[in-house]
């Protein structure tokens, strides 16, 4: 799996985009992305 960040310079917003190889997701249904915060960060899907 990779992971991009992307910080935008005229907001506090980071972008995120993350890829998951067909081999590492195989029969998925659902994948999940465990985000460890403390500070309350929002998150939306997209």
């Amino acid at each position: 799996m990779s992971i991009k960040k992307q910080y935008l310079k005229n907001k506090s917003v980071c972008k995120v985009h993350f890829r998951l190889s067909r081999k590492d997701a195989r029969d998925a249904k659902r994948i999940f992305l465990l985000v460890n915060s403390t500070t309350g960060v929002k998150r939306k899907r997209l």
